[in-house]
């Protein structure tokens, strides 16, 4: 993201739920870029953004300079996923419960059309006085499987910046939902997906009142398949090998489920040529 002046912690959402709502923790703030932590609201309570991205491992989004530079992050020492597909994991992230009650097991379209938004996490933190937005991906599928047109708006939210359509994952060609109105955007250097639901990030921190907390949900899809990449880091990678991993091409998968078994054996030479070529492959096959 572009330099901004303020810096806000990023946690869990089901954190946001038991600390936000459910009382006042120890004033955390917000950190500018020179170390110096700014007060938080009156309230005394986090306001906090959650970035949520697709298919990155633990080792690449613990490649994140600015991640990597604080020493003022609230950590976990354990982590748990109920169900590690995508949009299961988005349902489990906005309501706090677990595949079984979200009703959101695959990402299937007729799965997603079962969450239940009106209840979901943005719906308390609305009720607490926290102000809302959502920016990027919400569900797989939106908003058809909801069945309630292209600017259906789920309860909660006080600002709707939602990609949707066939192309929400090319950066180029796609539309929003901002606020209730449709707009689409074009193929100029500036449509750049990620970095317009960015400036609108930038701007929903910057509307928001001091004294007033803010949940803001970042979900940019660059890091999905296509993987298409700004236009100022295009081929910076080119010449890169591709990093292997354990369980890649594992020869023995005895213990794995019946779909990976069934995979055929790849060729991590030919993804390494791929990578050197700027092929687009995904390098993070299971076998």
């Amino acid at each position: 993201m572009r330099s901004h002046p303020v810096r806000w912690a990023a946690v869990a959402a089901l954190a946001v739920a038991l600390l936000s709502v459910g009382g006042a923790p120890t004033s955390v703030g917000a950190v500018d870029e020179a170390g110096t932590t700014r007060a938080a609201p009156a309230t005394g309570r986090l306001s906090v953004v959650v970035v949520l991205t697709d298919d990155q491992t633990i080792d690449a989004a613990a490649q994140m300079p600015y991640l990597n530079s604080r020493t003022d992050w609230v950590t976990f020492t354990r982590a748990f996923v109920n169900n590690s597909l995508c949009c299961p994991s988005r349902a489990t992230i906005l309501s706090g419960q677990y595949d079984t009650k979200t009703g959101v097991m695959n990402n299937s379209a007729a799965q997603v059309g079962q969450f239940h938004d009106a209840t979901a996490l943005p719906v308390a933190l609305t009720r607490a006085g926290y102000r809302t937005g959502l920016f990027g991906k919400y569900l797989n599928g939106y908003p058809w499987v909801f069945k309630k047109g292209g600017t259906y708006i789920p309860p909660g939210w006080n600002t709707w910046q939602a990609a949707y359509g066939p192309n929400m994952y090319t950066q180029y060609n796609y539309s929003l939902n901002d606020n209730g109105v449709a707009r689409s955007y074009g193929s100029a250097s500036a449509d750049y997906q990620v970095d317009v639901i960015r400036d609108k990030l930038l701007s929903f921190i910057r509307g928001t009142p001091a004294t007033q907390p803010f949940f803001a949900y970042f979900a940019p899809t660059s890091t999905h398949t296509p993987w298409t990449a700004a236009p100022r880091h295009a081929g910076i990678f080119d010449g890169t090998p591709m990093p292997r991993f354990p369980n890649q091409d594992e020869a023995d998968v005895s213990d794995k489920p019946a779909w990976v078994r069934a995979m055929p054996r790849i060729d991590l030479n030919r993804q390494d040529s791929l990578a050197v070529s700027g092929g687009r492959r995904c390098p993070w096959t299971t076998r």
